[in-house]
């Protein structure tokens, strides 16, 4: 309790977009069993640091965490576009998708997650929607497209 005591004495740092304050405490609050106030600092997080994929990726797990998978999908969708091809962010978006029942986009998902410039990516047949995704990530990040 004296760790979070020390970090919230900081705790006008939440709102004022200071991220790893933000996590933090967040971390902290967690580990002390605090969840539901956890939650709290972390909607708040979100709120003072929209552009911070971290902080979306671990709303993301706590969405997650309690079933609400399409908020999930969301944050994990957003953390995805602050910081595109970070493994982490979309494997959890892939296994949120997967648990929502979204398996194909899931799988998608990740092998997107793991395309590189100049790597060819191969694709199956997809559902239209899927194969625009697929040719909109292929055109900006300059992999091209092998379709079976």
């Amino acid at each position: 309790m004296a760790k979070i005591n020390k970090v919230m004495v900081g705790e006008s740092l939440v709102g004022d977009g200071n991220e790893i304050a933000h996590i933090d405490l967040i971390t902290l609050l967690a580990q002390e069993g605090q969840l539901e106030r956890a939650k709290v600092v972390l909607g708040k997080a979100v709120a003072a640091c929209p552009g911070s994929a971290a902080i979306h990726g671990m709303r993301g797990k706590q969405l997650q965490s309690q079933r609400e998978l399409l908020a999930a999908i969301a944050s994990f969708r957003k953390a995805v576009s602050l910081a595109p091809g970070t493994k982490e962010y979309c494997k959890s978006l892939g296994d949120a998708l997967d648990d929502n029942g979204d398996t194909e986009e899931a799988i998608l998902g990740e092998k997107l997650g793991i395309s590189r410039p100049g790597v060819p990516l191969l694709v199956g047949a997809l559902k239209p929607a899927l194969m625009q995704i697929v040719r909109e990530r292929a055109s900006r990040d300059g992999f091209s497209l092998l379709a079976l």
